[in-house]
């Protein structure tokens, strides 16, 4: 797993500026998000009754599309959201992955036995899970 690694610096939903530490896995179509300070965050519509993704990521998504970080052919910003694999971090006890436009929730705990391999091959980058940003 090669990543690139950046930060991403905005408002956070406590109007606090914050950073997000952004990894690119580009074989892997990839992009891991490390957010303790919920800037970035899905956030939960309760109407619903399920996990959306929130203004602050849309803002980011929107800079990282025009900077072509991650070439993906698309012809949307929301085509090209859904074209990645997004896996975020530092949201407590979960990790949450947003895939082909659907949310999915794999507990820290579950994911901390799994060897690095597996890891990887799930999409999951070992060292936010193995030094605890996740949790």
């Amino acid at each position: 797993m090669h990543l690139i690694k950046m930060e991403y610096r905005s408002l956070n939903i406590f109007d606090e500026i914050s950073v997000v530490e952004v990894a690119f896995d580009i074989e892997a179509s990839t992009i891991h998000i490390v957010d303790a300070s919920m800037t970035v965050a899905p956030t939960y519509n309760f109407t619903k009754k399920h996990d959306e993704l929130s203004e602050g990521f849309l803002k980011m998504a929107q800079v990282l599309y025009q900077k072509h970080y991650m070439k993906v052919e698309a012809y949307s910003l929301q085509q090209w959201i859904d074209e990645i694999t997004w896996q975020f971090y530092g949201l407590g006890e979960v990790v949450k992955t947003y895939e082909n436009g659907c949310f999915a929730k794999n507990k820290v705990a579950n994911l901390q036995t799994w060897s690095d391999e597996a890891l990887q091959q799930a999409n999951f980058n070992p060292l936010y899970i193995r030094k605890g940003k996740s949790t």
